[in-house]
């Protein structure tokens, strides 16, 4: 699956592209934005073939994700938190990309391999990749802003539902999640039950406990739905191996609201 180009006329050809280019479109006049804020760029972005390459760590920081280089295998790996496989990998010179792909029938996750528009390459020491492709892949919508110069990144549903949360996220070591109530029919556009009780998980028990790692573990029940200031939610019982039990509400549109027993 590595395929390594090792033509060193060709590389040459490729690096003095990028230089020119990098002199062309100097650091500051291809511009980035993400949701409105300048991203910042060790290296600057350059168009090679009309494609807008730029440092793989810019980007997929940018979506909270984690970078891996392996420098034997030339192969980059982005991982999102709390995922049990990255995201993606991939390899130096090499247009195809392998995206995990999970399957929520038969809950389990395959590798499928695209081409992207253009391969990952090096300059200055830095591993440059094709803006556009990675962004959508990560969930950014992305425009084009010729007569400014820029590109323009928004955080597209699958980056601002939940917090980035889905099917693939994995629930964390100090909680387990379990369903004492069957859904039926399917919530939409909105989260799951699973996502909810992420929710809860990642971002609700760390608040709640100073350290939660050290508490024990936390079984997450879902209960049963609820109307609640006009919005269903999901209804969750969160018990602690501390003792604790406490009684939770996640709606539709990621509202948490804690109920007392």
């Amino acid at each position: 699956m590595n395929k390594r180009v090792i033509k060193a006329m060709a590389a040459v050809v490729v690096i003095l592209m990028m230089l020119s280019l990098s002199a062309a479109y100097a650091a500051g006049e291809l511009k980035i934005f993400v949701d409105d804020v300048m991203l910042e760029t060790e290296v600057p972005p350059v168009i090679i073939n009309g494609r807008t390459m730029i440092p793989v760590r810019a980007v997929s920081e940018a979506a909270d994700c984690e970078v891996q280089w392996d420098e034997e295998q030339k192969k980059i790996s982005i991982s999102a938190p709390h995922r049990a496989q990255p995201l993606m990998y991939m390899y130096l010179d090499n247009p195809i990309v392998n995206l995990y792909v999970y399957n929520a029938e038969t809950m389990e996750t395959a590798v499928d391999q695209v081409e992207a528009d253009a391969a990952p390459v090096l300059v200055n020491g830095r591993t440059m990749v094709p803006l556009r492709f990675i962004a959508e892949t990560m969930g950014f919508e992305v425009e084009w802003n010729e007569a400014e110069g820029a590109v323009y990144l928004g955080s597209g549903p699958e980056l601002t539902a939940a917090g980035g949360y889905d099917d693939n996220t994995q629930f964390p070591p100090y909680a387990e999640y379990t369903e004492a109530y069957v859904l039926e029919g399917d919530p939409g556009e909105y989260i799951s039950a699973r996502t909810a009780a992420l929710i809860l998980a990642l971002d609700i028990l760390p608040e709640k406990y100073t350290d939660v790692n050290s508490e024990g573990k936390f079984k997450i029940t879902l209960t049963g739905l609820s109307d609640v200031g006009g919005e269903e939610c999901y209804m969750f019982t969160v018990e602690g191996e501390n003792g604790d039990i406490l009684y939770y509400v996640v709606s539709y549109t990621q509202q948490v609201t804690e109920i007392l027993g």
